[in-house]
């Protein structure tokens, strides 16, 4: 780990540091990429059309079903850094370009 990371960034440090993935959750992120590319999801609307779809949606399932697991990995107290917002000619909104777009960066 950068010998600065502690200083530096904080917030990044204690996550690097709490992060842990047990193995009923790591089968599960697995079970629900296998059942996305298998076409047997079990979500309605789900949206995903390549790889990168999949993977996408199947961490995202599991992040909204896991709120217990990795909220613990979060730090207490953040510190009190400025926002800063990112902007420039990539989609953010889905995969094609429509307009430049502005948002802050949390």
């Amino acid at each position: 780990m950068w010998s600065r990371l502690h200083t530096h960034t904080p917030e990044a440090r204690h996550l690097i540091l709490h992060l842990h993935f047990s193995t009923s959750d790591l089968e599960s992120l697995l079970l629900n990429y296998s059942r996305l590319m298998n076409g047997n999801s079990g979500y309605s609307g789900a949206s995903v059309t390549d790889d990168v779809d999949y993977l996408e949606e199947a961490a995202c399932s599991w992040v909204r079903k896991n709120e217990n697991v990795w909220s613990d990995w979060l730090p207490e107290v953040l510190s009190s850094k400025q926002v800063i917002y990112l902007g420039g000619l990539f989609p953010i909104g889905g995969r094609i370009w429509r307009a430049p777009s502005i948002v802050p960066g949390e």
